[in-house]
């Protein structure tokens, strides 16, 4: 009571418009300073209690951001192989085992079961493509699309391709030329394990007849590439 009555003595010109002209005694006085004075507080204690909500909500969007931050990190871990995971299925290029190699001479005098080389290499990702021995050695066990292109040239030339994943054929063409020239072109999408060997052949359940052929028109190539790897 004696801060009130000391509020209405100081700060009396100030809250003279707030009392009104007809409350003429102190007692009247106080009792509109004290209603107004419960008013602020109730006002107060109103916000105070909304500033306590919106702490609590931005606690929430800190956690929730937090929890996507590790679940990135954890997707963004490193295989066996020392190769993010994220970047082999959807990242750069450079990181998705691959390659493409084209035939830079003709093969002639085919033998049934013998290996087609493919002498360049364009595109060589990890390395793992031998133009010596003609064979992809998987770095990473994964789905991988293969696909090759052999011309012939000359009428009644033909011959049967396979294609093997170690000793095991996983896809197989056959090219009879009744024209000028002919391409073969086929596609395989298969599983395989790291370290296992990849490569194109004659078959062998029949003689080839003709030259395999790669010049300026049409060129003679093999290529890979994963799917979804997962080291």
């Amino acid at each position: 009571m004696v801060v009130l009555l000391c509020l209405l003595l100081c700060f009396g010109p100030v809250l003279s418009f707030l009392i009104p002209e007809s409350c003429d005694t102190m007692d009247c006085k106080l009792d509109h300073v004290m209603h107004i004075v419960s008013k602020q507080q109730g006002i107060l204690d109103q916000q105070s209690r909304h500033i306590v909500s919106l702490e609590k909500q931005l606690s929430t969007m800190s956690c929730t951001k937090d929890n996507t931050g590790q679940n990135q990190t954890e997707f963004g871990t490193t295989t066996k192989g020392g190769h993010n995971m994220q970047s082999l299925m959807s990242g750069p290029q450079t990181t998705i085992p691959s390659f493409y190699a084209v035939k830079s001479r003709d093969q002639r005098d085919l033998a049934k079961g013998e290996r087609i080389m493919f002498e360049t290499a364009i595109t060589n990702v990890f390395k793992s493509y031998d133009i010596y021995s003609g064979v992809f050695k998987v770095p990473l066990k994964g789905a991988y699309a293969f696909t090759w292109t052999i011309a012939m040239n000359n009428i009644d030339n033909h011959a049967c391709f396979s294609l093997f994943v170690n000793d095991v054929v996983v896809g197989q063409t056959y090219l009879w030329n009744n024209g000028s020239d002919a391409v073969s072109t086929g596609f395989s999408v298969v599983e395989v394990n790291s370290g296992d060997d990849v490569y194109m052949s004659l078959c062998n359940v029949s003689q080839p007849l003709g030259e395999i052929i790669s010049d300026i028109y049409r060129k003679t190539s093999f290529a890979g590439w994963c799917i979804a790897c997962v080291g």
